[in-house]
């Protein structure tokens, strides 16, 4: 069966989106998806916080303060 890190892959490449795209989409390291991709299970759970921190960020910018 495959890991959510191997469908993550097959996903991208069939859409014709590299690595760097995606993170720099999700503003996290390409490294951080390739790990993720490879199946380890702390990166994911890495990936997953850090765009939840970067989601509370865009939530909690306000642009009255310009």
């Amino acid at each position: 069966m495959k890991g959510i890190g191997e469908k993550l892959k097959e996903a991208r490449e069939e859409m014709g989106v590299s690595i760097d795209e995606v993170s720099e989409d999700l503003k996290v390291k390409p490294s951080d998806i390739e790990e993720v991709e490879k199946g380890d299970d702390s990166a994911i759970d890495n990936l997953i916080n850090s765009i939840d921190e970067e989601e509370e960020d865009d939530d909690n910018f306000d642009d009255d303060n310009f």
